[in-house]
């Protein structure tokens, strides 16, 4: 299937109307996280009792759609299913914004996200025990590989991005079966522990990413 691009030339009212919208959210945001790094964990509602606030909430969230948006684009890239490159790139695309969304939700709970790169050096790589430590390595990795696997479809290098989907695609499941794995271990909560909690957040991932695409495409 031969498709076309074609830049967005940002002229029209609807442009500036959508740019003014991200713009607001966007210092709306950054207001969020002023006080938020000022009075703490507070403002999300978080205690000693319930320790994951909204901001945890959100970074689960991402990283479902995110992994479920780039294991979609596999039907184009992996499986060679010409119908859905329409939505392939896209795709890839929006699971970057997302998983960059989901860290900085991360960062953001860490209520002093300038000394997150202490995490990399004092705790990840001393506590691979942790499904914390894993995930947190897991997250980073599936960021970088989407950003060479986006980059090798721009390039329009068909054996090059079939590989790197591949390896996105299995990455993307294991990202979100991760998280899934950290509720599935926690024995505080009965409802939570199980065995089966990354498959069903791999499922949960597939099912909003594919409904992520219907509404933004």
């Amino acid at each position: 299937m031969d498709l076309s691009y074609s830049p967005v030339t940002g002229k029209s009212r609807n442009y500036y109307l959508v740019v003014a919208i991200l713009v607001a959210l966007t210092l709306v945001g950054l207001i969020s996280f002023a006080i938020s790094y000022v009075r703490g964990h507070e403002v999300f509602g978080s205690n000693n009792a319930v320790p994951w606030g909204m901001p945890i909430v959100l970074a689960i969230y991402l990283i479902g759609l995110s992994a479920g948006s780039l294991i979609l684009s596999s039907l184009t890239y992996v499986f060679g299913r010409e119908e859905y490159k329409p939505i392939a790139r896209m795709a890839v695309f929006l699971a970057i914004v997302l998983i960059l969304g989901a860290l900085i939700s991360i960062a953001v709970d860490l209520g002093r996200p300038e000394k997150f790169w202490r995490l990399f050096m004092f705790f990840y790589l001393n506590n691979m025990k942790s499904m914390f430590a894993i995930n947190g390595i897991l997250y980073g990795g599936y960021f970088t590989i989407s950003l060479i696997y986006l980059g090798s479809i721009f390039a329009n290098q068909p054996r090059f991005t079939r590989i790197l989907g591949t390896i996105a695609v299995g990455w993307a499941a294991l990202v979100h079966m991760g998280t899934g794995a950290i509720f599935g271990f926690i024995a505080a909560r009965e409802t939570w522990t199980s065995p089966i909690k990354p498959i069903e957040f791999l499922f949960a991932a597939l099912a909003s990413g594919l409904a992520l695409l219907i509404v933004v495409v």
